[in-house]
């Protein structure tokens, strides 16, 4: 159901408001450019991602650190590059989560993945009272495991929010313009 209301938003953009539930996912979520997916509060509203998520192709890049890769070509998220098990996939601009909880299920390598390229940023991603929780293990199969992962993005605003992992709680590269505010890493 949530899968088709993205779907139904992909050209237009809009809000969902999910109500206070337990949300069941066996693949990762893509949300659209100009969507807001917001919950009842992170205590309340859950996605929860089961053990067979498959792989996203394009967020890892050789599992180098950055500054090799940054002189490597650019994966294209979605589609080139090595694979990596995400919940929640970003790969438009204007977008924003507010007030739910990701719960990993013990299998995500990230909670969520915010991946544009160097030719094509993403741009304008707000995360507000969003909780990260149960990631798989750290390194996972290509190295980089992140509550949040986001490469090539500007304007990123993550606030008020908890992020927890078996790795870092963000991993970040080539962004810039971005807050971090009031946030608890774990």
């Amino acid at each position: 159901e949530l899968v088709q209301v993205m779907r139904e938003l992909d050209s237009s953009g809009g809000e969902i408001r999910l109500k206070a539930g337990r949300y069941a996912l066996d693949d990762p979520l893509r949300i659209p450019a100009g969507v807001t997916l917001r919950g009842a509060g992170a205590e309340q509203t859950t996605l929860s991602f089961g053990r067979n998520v498959k792989p996203t192709p394009g967020l890892v890049n050789q599992g180098a650190p950055y500054e090799k890769s940054a002189r490597m070509q650019s994966p294209v998220p979605g589609k080139t590059g090595l694979p990596a098990v995400a919940g929640i996939l970003i790969f438009d601009s204007n977008i924003a989560m507010a007030d739910l909880t990701i719960d990993g299920g013990g299998t995500l390598q990230q909670g969520i993945a915010i991946a544009g390229t160097r030719a094509t940023p993403v741009e304008h991603v707000a995360l507000t009272g969003v909780r990260i929780e149960h990631l798989g293990p750290f390194g996972g199969t290509h190295g980089q495991t992140a509550a949040v992962l986001a490469r090539h993005v500007r304007d990123l605003e993550v606030r008020d929010s908890v992020l927890m992992g078996n790795g870092p709680a963000l991993f970040l590269e080539d962004v810039a313009g971005s807050a971090f505010n009031g946030n608890a890493l774990g």
